[in-house]
């Protein structure tokens, strides 16, 4: 009997052991499976609108740029629009979408060109098929007209169907108000329906900016202002100006606003105006006048009446090659810092291959940005001129007629100046003079073709100090990250003379990809587009729970409940 119970005993023990073999095979297994789930989770794939514009005007055009994640490849991506909305973008399509862009995961950028006449709103979804997936984002409507409740946390819409959004303070890139305090009251409002509107108000407010976007040289904004006197300030007592663009060629100004004069207390009372918006953001001021109350706002109505559109190209230095000084004779092409400036003894040039601006258009701005390469307070003066060709080419040539000097100018020049007071600090970037008329003689060129290259010559003159400035130069950037840069950029702001057809969305008939081939590494292209070049964004690896081993916690516990007795 007592050797059964032995060998029952190691029987067990046996089994034991083999069932925790068994288990600790298993275990890597459901390991993998499990940090595969949680990393399948955290990179769905998704696009998402951003940087969406407060206010749009028919005729403009709307710049759009969207973040495609959660993937390996995106098949095609692009923004889906119109002037109705879609809830359910399957079932309802739209009737509108910009141009097919693919790549990886990141920024995609494009634009509407132009807004539709007569339309209220333009509703924008973005769209891309990921690794065979179709997916839709969030629709977002981009508004011809906005109301702001001022002294209201809430939004809501009013008798008329007019949608209005709360008080809030200003955010760059965006809209809101500067100074003031807010007030409310519940009584009844006289002269409208929509009390609500009126009982709520910003007292002593300063100003109030709406940023429009880069996508309009020019926008005609009317401005609807509302008004009740909630105080009790007599005819004479609360009275401000309303100023429009201040301190811009456009200004308007509403003088002697006094409410309590043209509407008495607790009455609703509106004035309107229009201005002409030519700096991207549209800026309101309100000035109290001496010994008097503080100005107040109860509400404030934005629409887009019309715009110009225009388009954006930013270009870099591409190749080494494409940024030079020259001094005397000498080309010191290749060399880290390009000196500028120094009494009419270096020249610089910086050519822009593939510059994205089409024959004929109207340059509206441009201009460049550098960053420095020392602290400096020396003296600057440079004519910046384009060089009069329809291609230029690179700085590669040292021959006589190549170098910077020698080459042939544009009639239109700009003076940069900076004296010692005006220093430079180390990396730091600062922007050149406007150069709109410089550029545009080029783009004017009956040769000039849209991608081709753009050198500017950056002449040194006479000058009491003989040392240059210094800025970085192509062979100073050694990142593939273009945000950190120190490069030249060019910046040009156009409006295309040609009239642009909107494109139709197509009917869904795309197959999804069973299987997903590796994209082999691309050789990074140094003359991006004007479309932003999609950069990969890594996918985050999830951290992984530590689990116990089989053989520390099962096989112990299995033991000792088969050998207690």
């Amino acid at each position: 009997m007592e050797e059964q119970m032995k060998l029952l005993v190691v029987g067990r023990t046996v089994l034991v052991i083999m069932l925790g073999a068994v288990l600790i095979g298993l275990l890597p297994g459901l390991r993998g499976r499990t940090a595969e789930l949680e990393r399948t989770q955290l990179t769905e794939a998704s696009v998402t609108m951003q940087g969406i514009t407060p206010l749009i005007a028919p005729g403009g055009a709307i710049p759009l740029n969207w973040l495609v994640a959660g993937g390996s490849v995106c098949q095609v991506t692009n923004v889906l629009w119109d002037t109705i909305p879609h809830p359910s973008p399957d079932v309802y399509p739209y009737r509108y979408r910009t141009r097919d862009q693919s790549g990886g995961m990141g920024s995609y950028f494009d634009y509407i060109i132009p807004v539709p006449d007569g339309a209220n709103a333009v509703y924008v979804r973005a769209y891309a098929v990921i690794d065979g997936t179709r997916v839709f984002g969030r629709e977002h409507a981009i508004l011809v007209r906005r109301a702001i409740n001022a002294g209201s946390p809430n939004e809501r819409q009013d008798s008329t169907g007019l949608y209005w959004f709360a008080d809030t303070d200003y955010v760059r890139k965006w809209y809101g108000f500067e100074g003031g305090t807010l007030r409310s009251v519940t009584r009844a409002i006289g002269g409208t329906v929509d009390d609500w509107i009126y009982q709520t108000q910003r007292v002593g407010l300063e100003r109030f900016r709406c940023w429009l976007n880069t996508g309009v040289a020019r926008m005609t904004v009317q401005v609807q202002f509302h008004f009740a006197e909630l105080e009790g300030a007599a005819a004479g007592q609360r009275v401000f100006d309303i100023v429009l663009e201040p301190g811009t060629p456009n200004e308007v100004l509403i003088a002697n606003v006094d409410v309590a004069r043209e509407a008495g207390q607790d009455y609703a009372w509106t004035l309107s105006r229009s201005v002409v918006v030519e700096d991207y953001e549209l800026t309101v001021e309100f000035r109290a006048k001496t010994g008097s109350l503080p100005p107040i706002l109860n509400g404030l109505v934005l629409q887009g009446i019309s715009a110009v559109p225009q388009r954006q190209a930013q270009q870099h230095i591409a190749y080494p090659e494409d940024d030079t000084y020259v001094t005397g004779t000498n080309n010191r092409r290749g060399e880290e810092r390009i000196l500028l400036g120094g009494n009419a003894q270096y020249h610089g040039g910086l050519r822009f291959n593939w510059l994205q601006v089409p024959q004929g258009a109207i340059i509206n701005h441009a201009s460049i940005e550098v960053t420095a390469a020392e602290d400096v307070y020396k003296e600057m003066s440079l004519t910046i001129y384009a060089e009069a060709v329809d291609n230029s080419a690179s700085f590669a040539s040292s021959q006589p007629a190549d170098l910077v000097p020698n080459r042939p100018r544009t009639r239109a020049s700009v003076t940069w100046h900076l004296s010692s007071s005006e220093p430079w600090l180390a990396n730091r970037k600062y922007t050149s003079p406007e150069l709109r008329e410089v550029i545009q003689e080029v783009v004017n060129r009956p040769g000039w073709r849209e991608r081709n290259a753009l050198s500017l010559l950056l002449i040194a003159n006479s000058q009491a100090d003989p040392n240059p400035r210094k800025i970085w130069a192509r062979e100073h950037d050694t990142s593939s990250d273009p945000a950190q840069w120190t490069r030249v950029w060019l910046t040009v702001d156009y409006t295309p003379r040609e009239n642009y057809t909107p494109a139709p969305a197509p009917t869904w008939t795309f197959t999804p990809i069973p299987t997903i081939t590796p994209t082999p590494t691309q050789t990074a292209t140094p003359t991006p587009t004007e479309t932003a070049t999609p950069t990969a964004t890594e996918t985050p690896t999830p951290t992984e729970t530590a689990t116990p081993t089989v053989g520390k916690v099962f096989l112990p516990l299995l033991l000792q409940l088969l050998l207690k007795d």
